[in-house]
């Protein structure tokens, strides 16, 4: 059986001085996962408790046990231990008093009005993600892109990063380049805006309209 370093760490630890009591496991998982404190909350996480006795028949190491559940549960614990988030990048494409909005269609938040914009890939710069999802959604380019504001929205079961970025030098008129994802792009008064915004871009547009550049949402 291969067995990770935190598995041969932990049999290091505990061989010879194995302990079913809970106090004794959290002071060497706390050793394991060079934390300081193990909560009960990380171990009904880690199910270790049920698995050791489950996994060892009479007679058994139970270090050795141990470790076989560390190897089997310590990858799954470090992908929840880090947060991962999503970051969507916005844009504010204005004319005269205007600003341009799309409904959305057969996506999250279909029938509502939502910025041009769309996910940051790996690597990509934002301004490049701007430029992207500016042509690739409407047919428009812009000479230039500023930073507007950032939201942190954690309303949804996804937590997201949502950064706006104004653009500068854009002319013409937006094209439907997805229809399948969007019914039309229109120009909408900034004292008229619709009543059925993007949930996810309101605050953003809150900020840009009130000269903010941050908020929780």
């Amino acid at each position: 059986m291969i067995i990770l370093p935190e598995a041969r760490l932990c049999l290091n630890v505990l061989r010879g001085i194995y302990s079913r009591q809970i106090s004794c496991i959290k002071k060497k998982l706390a050793k394991v996962l060079k934390s300081k404190i193990i909560s009960d909350v990380l171990l009904r996480k880690l199910n270790l408790i049920q698995k050791i006795n489950n996994l060892a028949p009479a007679g058994s190491d139970m270090v050795h046990c141990f470790a076989k559940v560390l190897q089997c549960k310590y990858h799954d614990y470090m992908q929840d231990a880090y947060q991962t988030f999503h970051i969507g990048i916005n844009i504010f494409v204005l004319k005269d008093d205007h600003i341009l909005l799309g409904k959305r269609k057969n996506i999250y938040g279909a029938g509502t009005w939502g910025l041009p914009g769309g996910h940051l890939e790996t690597g990509e710069a934002m301004k490049d993600t701007a430029a992207r999802e500016l042509m690739e959604e409407t047919g428009l380019r812009a000479e230039s892109f500023d930073f507007s504001n950032i939201v942190n929205d954690k309303s949804r079961d996804q937590h997201y990063l949502q950064i706006g970025f104004f653009a500068h030098g854009v002319s013409g008129e937006p094209v439907v380049k997805e229809p399948d994802r969007c019914e039309e792009w229109r120009w909408f008064k900034f004292s008229e805006l619709p009543e059925q915004l993007f949930p996810p871009h309101i605050k953003q547009i809150e900020n840009f309209f009130q000269k903010n550049n941050f908020a929780d949402a």
